[in-house]
C-alpha cells in the first residue's frame, strides 16, 4: 500500500441544493428539486395566458360562426312572415312596434316595426307631416350575439 505525504483531512462542502445525479449527499442545505418556485409558476401562467387567449378568440369565433347560416336561414324566414303581416295591414293600421319577442322555438328572436312618413317626391326623404300618402316600413328581426337583419317596404294610402 502507498503512503500519501502531507495529507490533510478536508471535510465535505455543504451543498447549495445542487447534487449530483447519483448523489446519496444528504446535507442540511439541500433542496428538493420535486417543486416549483414562484416565478417559474407566475411565468409558466403568463406565458399560457398570452398563447390561449388569442386562440380561444378564434375558437369563439368559429364557433359562433358555424351557427350564422342557421341564424340567417331563421331571420329570413321570421322577415318574410312580419314583411307579409304588415304588407296586409291598412295603411292607418301600420303603427311602429316592439321590440316583441317571438315565442316558440325562436324565443330568442325579436322584431321590431318602424314607419315613416315620406316625401312623394322623393321616397327617401323623410316627410315632417302626416299628410302625405306613403310610409316607409323598416322591419328589424334580431337575436342577441348575431347580426340583425332589416328589410325595408313602402306602404300606399290608395
Amino acid at each position: 500500500m502507498r503512503k500519501i505525504r502531507n495529507s490533510k483531512y478536508v471535510p465535505p462542502i455543504p451543498s447549495l441544493g445542487h447534487t449530483c445525479a447519483g448523489s446519496r449527499k444528504s446535507g442540511k442545505y439541500r433542496n428538493s428539486d420535486k417543486g416549483l418556485t414562484l416565478i417559474e409558476l407566475i411565468m409558466t401562467i403568463v406565458i399560457a395566458s398570452v398563447i390561449l387567449i388569442p386562440v380561444s378568440v378564434v375558437i369563439i369565433e368559429s364557433v359562433q360562426n358555424a351557427f350564422l347560416p342557421e341564424h340567417f336561414i331563421a331571420v329570413s324566414s321570421l322577415l318574410e312572415s312580419e314583411l307579409e303581416r304588415v304588407t296586409n295591414l291598412r295603411f292607418s293600421n301600420v303603427v311602429n312596434e316592439g321590440p316583441t319577442e317571438y315565442t316558440g322555438n325562436f324565443s330568442d328572436y325579436s322584431h321590431q316595426v318602424s314607419y315613416y312618413y315620406v316625401d312623394s317626391g322623393n321616397l327617401n326623404t323623410l316627410s315632417a307631416s302626416p299628410s302625405t300618402n306613403y310610409k316607409r316600413i323598416q322591419i328589424t328581426v334580431s337575436r342577441p350575439g348575431f347580426p340583425s337583419v332589416e328589410a325595408v317596404t313602402l306602404a300606399t294610402n290608395n
